[in-house]
C-alpha cells in the first residue's frame, strides 16, 4: 500500500468499505429471506398436513359409520355355509351382490367387498372379483385381536392377471359359537384421497402405514414402496432433509384414528437461487447500483483531488523550463460559491457516506421488498390452501349427505309401495322402516319428506307447522339446482334442505322425491374449526345470498356489492386478492352440484405484522451500518485533511522566510484551494522578482546589478520550483507514510504531465501518427502503474504511417477499451498491438488485443450502435461511446466511407481497424487553427 497513490486509495478504501458493509447487509437479508422462505414452507406443510389428515380421517370415519351400518346387522354365516343346492348359491349370490351393491353406492370411494370365509368361499359385488386371491391368513392374525371390530389395513389383492395393493376396511365373522368363520373387507378406491393431495410437481405427498409402507400418494408410482429412510421425521417435526441431489422441508403428521402417518415433502431452493431466478430485475438492480456508485466514488476522488494534480503539473512544468516564466501562471479554479468554502474533509465525508450509504440503504430496500413479497406469497399460500382443504371436506360431506337416496333407490319395499304396487295400508310402514334405516345411519338429518312423482307429499318423518316448511320447489327445480336457500323453524333453528329425484333402478322411471332436511350448524361445524381472526367461510348460493355463517346473524343476507365483485357466478373456484384495509384473499369454490359456493375471506394482517418485525430489525441492522460507515468515515478523511494542513502551513513558513513581502494568500476555499493559491501566489512573487532584477540590470551600474543578481541567484537557488516540487514530494511522502504507505507519485506526475502535454497539442486538432502513438505510450505507461504486470504493448508503424496526419485522440480511447473490456477480464497477462501502414492512398491503423473478445450478438449490437448512433447497451459500457465518437469525427473530416471495422470472437480477442485518406505532416488544411 505503500507505492498506492492517494487517489487510488481513496477509492480502494470506500469500494471496499462499500462491498463489506453490502456484503453484511447481503448476509444478515439473505438469513432473513432464508428463514422466511423455510418458515413459510413449514407453516405450509403444516397447513397442508394437518387439513389433509383431518380430511383423510373425515373419509375413513364416514367410510366406517357406512360399513358399520351396512354389515353391523348382516348376518354373513348362512352365506358361507355350504350350499345345498345351485338355487341356493344363486340366491346367495344374488343377496349377497345386491347388499354390496348398495354399500359401494352410498360410499362411493369403495371399489371392491369381499366376504371370505375360512374354507375359501368367497362373495364379492364383481364376477371377477371371485377369482381374487386375498392373504386368509393375513386377515385371520389381524382380525382376531380386534374384539369384531372394524379394522383398517394395506390389502393384497392378487388374480391371475395383476397384483394390486389397496388400503381396506375389514372386520371378522365369527359363528353362532363365537368362532372365527371368515371375514367382510371393503377395499377402497386407489384415488380415493388423490382430491386431498397437493400438485405432485409442487410436493410430495404419502400416507404411511404402522409398517412403513407407502400406502397411498400424490405420485402414483411409490405406492407400495417402503418410505425412504432419508424422509422419515417423527411425528409433529418438520427438518430439512435431502434426497438424492434435492433437499426437502420435511413434515410428518400421525393420525390419532388409523396412527398412520402423513408425511409432506417440499423442496427447498436456497434463496439466492431463488433471488436470481424469480427477482431477476432485482439482482441485476443491485449489481447496477454497486457499478453506479462505485463509479461516483472514482468520479469523486478525481474531482476532489484535480486541484492537487493540476498543482503538481504547473510546478513541474517550471521545473522542466529552462528559462525562467515570462508571465503569471494561470490560475484555474473548479469550484466555487458555497461548495468552494467548505472544507475537504468536509467534503470528502459528504461524498463518502452518500456513495457508501445509498447503496446500503437501497440495498435494505430491495431485500425487504423482496422479503416482503415472500412472506406474501407464502401467507397467500397457506390461506389458499387451507380454504381448498377446508372446501374439499365440505363437497365430500354435501356429496356423502346426498348419496342417502341410495338408501331408498335398492330398498324394493320402499320403491314398490312409492310406486303404487302396495296397498295404501302397507305404504307408511314401509316407509317408516326405510326412513328410519336412513335416519340411523344419518344423525345429522332432521327431517325427511316423501313426494310422488306429482310433487304430492306423502310422507313426513316429524310433523312441523306449515309456516316452518321449505318453499315449494318444481321438479325441474330439483335436476337444475337441488338446494334450497336456508329458512328458520319454529324452533329458531336455521335449516337447509335439498332434493333429490327418487327412480325405480329397474324400470328407470322416476317414482317420486325426496326432500331431506338438515341444521345448518351441521354444515358450519365444517369451517368453523378453521376461523380464526381475520378468517372467515360462509356459503353462498347463486343470487349472492348467505346461506350459511358462523356468525348466525349474517344468514339470509346479500353479500356486500364490493365483495361479491371478486366472485366469478360462472366459474367452479377462484381466488383473488381484495385491497382492503391489510389486504384479503378471496376465496371460493363450487359445492357439489348444489349451486351454492363456499367463500373464504383471509385477511393478510399476519403477513404485515410480520414485515413490522423484519422492518424493525433491517432498520437496526442500517442504524449499526450507518454509524460503522460514520466511523470510518470520520477518521479517514481526518487522516487525509491533516498532512494537506500542514503542507500548507510549510509552504507559508517558506515563503515568508524566502519572500519578504509576501502575504499569505486569503481564498474563500477548502485546504486544497487555499494551499494551490498560496504556492501560486509564491511563484508569482518570483516570476515578479525575476523581472524586477531584469530592471535593475538596465537602469543600475553593474555593481548593483551584480549585487541584486547574486542575491536573486541566491534567493531562486533556495525557493525556484524544483526545489518547492521535491519538498512537496518530501512532504506528500510523509502524508502517505501517516497513510500507509508509499507511492510513485513523482513518475506518475510526470508521465501525466506528458500526456496532458501530448493530449493539448498547443491547440492543434490533428497531429502526426508518430506524435499519437508517443501519445498512445503514454496512456499504456500509465495505466501500467495499475495493471501491474498486466499490459504487454506493442506498435510496429511504416516510416510513411509515421508521418501522417490523425485525428488528434483517435487512438487512446481504442486502447482503453482493449484495456477495460478485453485484457482486465481475461486472467493473466495481455497484449495490446498496434500496426500502421499505408496502402493505396489510405492510412490503416489496427489495434489487436487478446482479451476476452465479444461474441457473436454483442459484436453486431456494438456494430449497430456505432453505423446507427444508437446506445450500445449495458454490456459493453461507456466504451462504446467512444468508438461512436472517433467515427463520427472521421467520417465528419475524410467522408463516411473512412471509419472503423470491428471483428471479435469470444475468448479470443478484438480488433479495431481505422480506414483514413493519406494526409502528409505538410498538407492538413485549417485542422490546426
Amino acid at each position: 500500500m505503500r507505492s498506492m497513490k492517494l487517489r487510488s486509495k481513496i477509492i480502494v478504501y470506500s469500494v471496499g468499505v462499500l462491498l463489506l458493509n453490502l456484503i453484511m447487509i447481503g448476509v444478515i437479508s439473505y438469513r432473513i429471506a432464508s428463514a422466511t422462505i423455510y418458515n413459510g414452507i413449514v407453516d405450509t406443510n403444516a397447513s397442508i398436513a394437518g387439513q389433509t389428515a383431518d380430511n383423510i380421517d373425515f373419509v375413513l370415519q364416514g367410510i366406517e359409520r357406512e360399513t358399520i351400518n351396512a354389515f353391523e346387522g348382516v348376518d354373513f354365516n348362512p352365506y358361507l355355509q355350504p350350499a345345498s343346492s345351485v338355487e341356493e348359491i344363486v340366491r346367495n349370490k344374488t343377496e349377497m351382490t345386491r347388499i354390496i351393491t348398495q354399500f359401494i353406492n352410498v360410499t362411493d370411494d369403495v371399489e371392491q367387498v369381499y366376504v371370505v370365509g375360512k374354507q375359501g368361499q368367497m362373495y364379492s359385488n364383481k364376477l371377477a372379483g371371485e377369482n381374487a386371491r386375498l392373504d386368509e391368513a393375513a386377515f385371520r392374525a389381524l382380525l382376531e385381536q380386534g374384539d369384531g371390530r372394524f379394522q383398517w389395513s394395506y390389502t393384497v389383492m392378487d388374480n391371475d392377471a395383476v397384483s394390486r395393493k389397496l388400503i381396506g376396511i375389514s372386520r371378522a365373522i365369527y359363528d353362532s359359537s363365537g368362532l372365527y368363520n371368515g371375514f367382510v373387507v371393503a377395499l377402497l378406491k386407489e384415488r380415493t384421497f388423490a382430491n386431498f393431495y397437493p400438485d405432485a410437481k409442487t410436493k410430495t405427498m404419502m400416507l404411511v402405514d404402522r409398517h412403513n409402507r407407502i400406502i397411498s400418494a400424490n405420485d402414483p408410482a411409490q405406492i407400495g414402496q417402503l418410505m425412504p429412510e432419508p424422509l422419515a421425521v417423527p411425528a409433529g417435526v418438520h427438518e430439512l432433509r435431502t434426497l438424492g441431489q434435492e433437499t426437502f422441508v420435511v413434515s410428518a403428521i400421525e393420525s390419532r384414528y388409523t396412527g398412520w402417518k402423513l408425511y409432506i415433502a417440499t423442496p427447498y431452493e436456497d434463496v439466492f437461487h431463488v433471488f436470481l431466478t424469480d427477482r431477476t430485475e432485482l439482482a441485476f438492480l443491485t449489481f447496477l447500483c454497486l457499478l453506479l456508485f462505485s463509479g461516483v466514488i472514482v468520479f469523486a476522488a478525481n474531482r476532489l483531488l484535480a486541484p492537487f494534480h493540476q498543482l503538481n503539473e504547473a510546478v513541474d512544468s517550471i521545473n522542466r523550463s529552462a528559462a525562467a516564466p515570462a508571465a503569471g501562471i494561470p490560475y484555474y479554479t473548479l469550484s466555487s460559491g458555497f461548495l468552494a468554502r467548505v472544507h475537504l474533509k468536509t467534503k470528502l465525508a459528504f461524498v463518502l457516506m452518500t456513495c457508501i450509504v445509498t447503496p446500503v440503504i437501497l440495498l435494505m430496500i430491495l431485500s425487504y421488498s423482496f422479503t416482503q413479497s415472500l412472506v406474501e406469497k407464502k401467507i397467500i399460500e397457506v390461506i389458499t390452501i387451507n380454504a381448498q382443504q377446508t372446501m374439499k371436506r365440505v363437497a365430500s360431506y354435501t356429496a356423502n349427505l346426498e348419496k342417502t337416496v341410495f338408501y331408498f333407490y335398492y330398498d324394493d319395499p320402499f320403491i314398490s309401495a312409492l310406486g303404487g304396487g302396495v296397498p295404501v295400508s302397507e305404504f307408511y310402514s314401509a316407509l317408516d322402516k326405510t326412513v328410519e334405516n336412513a335416519l340411523n345411519r344419518k344423525t345429522d338429518i332432521v327431517y325427511v319428506d316423501i313426494y310422488n312423482a306429482d310433487m304430492q307429499r306423502l310422507y313426513t318423518s316429524k310433523k312441523r307447522s306449515e309456516r316452518f316448511m321449505y318453499p315449494a320447489a318444481e321438479p325441474e327445480t330439483i335436476e337444475k339446482n337441488a338446494w334450497l336457500d336456508t329458512y328458520r323453524d319454529d324452533y329458531k333453528d336455521d335449516l337447509i334442505t335439498f332434493g333429490k329425484k327418487i327412480g325405480d333402478v329397474r324400470t328407470g322411471r322416476i317414482v317420486g322425491y325426496i326432500f331431506i332436511t338438515l341444521k345448518e350448524k351441521e354444515l358450519a361445524k365444517l369451517y368453523s374449526g378453521t376461523r380464526t381472526e381475520g378468517n372467515e367461510f360462509f356459503v353462498i348460493n347463486g343470487g349472492n345470498r348467505i346461506m350459511s355463517h358462523a356468525n348466525k346473524h349474517k344468514i339470509g343476507a346479500l353479500l356486500a356489492p364490493e365483495l361479491a365483485s371478486y366472485i366469478d357466478p360462472t366459474a367452479y373456484e377462484g381466488k383473488a386478492v381484495r385491497d382492503a384495509k391489510d389486504g384479503e384473499v378471496v376465496s371460493y369454490a363450487d359445492i357439489g352440484n348444489s349451486g351454492w359456493k363456499l367463500v373464504n375471506v383471509a385477511s393478510l394482517r399476519s403477513a404485515k405484522e410480520s414485515m413490522e418485525k423484519i422492518l424493525l430489525y433491517d432498520l437496526l441492522v442500517l442504524l449499526a451500518s450507518i454509524l460503522s460507515i460514520g466511523i470510518f468515515v470520520i477518521r479517514y478523511t481526518g487522516r487525509i485533511g491533516r498532512p494537506i494542513n500542514q503542507l500548507t502551513a510549510q509552504v507559508v513558513r517558506l515563503a515568508e522566510q524566502y519572500v519578504g513581502d509576501y502575504e499569505q494568500a486569503r481564498v474563500a476555499g477548502d485546504e486544497i484551494e487555499q494551499l494551490r493559491s498560496n504556492v501560486y501566489l509564491m511563484i508569482s512573487k518570483i516570476d515578479t522578482l525575476i523581472k524586477e532584477v531584469y530592471e535593475i540590470r538596465l537602469k543600475k551600474n553593474e555593481a548593483e546589478l551584480k549585487q541584486k543578481e547574486a542575491e536573486l541567484i541566491t534567493l531562486q537557488s533556495q525557493i525556484n520550483p524544483h526545489f518547492l516540487y521535491n519538498t512537496l514530494e518530501v512532504i506528500r511522502w510523509k502524508a502517505a507514510f501517516q497513510i500507509g504507505g508509499d507511492n510513485e507519485v513523482s513518475d506518475l506526475v510526470a508521465t501525466l504531465s506528458e500526456y496532458f502535454r501530448l493530449s493539448l497539442s498547443q491547440g492543434r486538432r490533428t497531429i502526426t501518427l508518430a506524435e499519437e502513438l508517443e501519445h498512445v505510450n503514454r496512456y499504456i505507461k500509465i495505466m501500467s502503474h495499475r495493471y501491474r504486470d498486466k499490459i504487454e504493448f506493442k506498435c510496429e508503424a511504416s516510416a510513411a504511417a509515421l508521418t501522417c496526419i490523425v485525428p488528434k485522440i483517435t487512438l487512446q480511447p481504442i486502447v482503453e477499451n482493449a484495456l477495460y473490456h478485453g485484457i482486465k477480464l481475461r486472467s493473466g497477462k495481455g497484449t495490446i498491438a498496434i500496426e500502421a501502414a499505408v496502402e493505396r492512398d489510405e492510412l490503416r491503423i489496427t489495434v489487436t488485443d487478446d482479451g476476452i473478445g465479444m461474441d457473436e450478438e454483442g459484436l453486431a449490437r456494438l456494430s449497430a450502435h456505432i453505423a446507427k448512433n444508437e446506445a450500445p447497451g449495458a454490456d459493453y459500457g461507456k466504451g462504446g461511446y467512444g468508438l461512436q465518437n472517433i467515427q463520427q469525427r472521421i467520417a465528419m473530416l475524410y467522408g463516411s466511407q473512412y471509419g472503423l471495422a470491428i471483428a471479435s470472437a469470444a475468448n479470443e480477442g478484438t480488433s479495431v481497424t481505422i480506414r483514413m485518406p493519406v494526409q502528409e505532416s505538410g498538407s492538413s488544411s485549417g485542422e490546426n487553427g
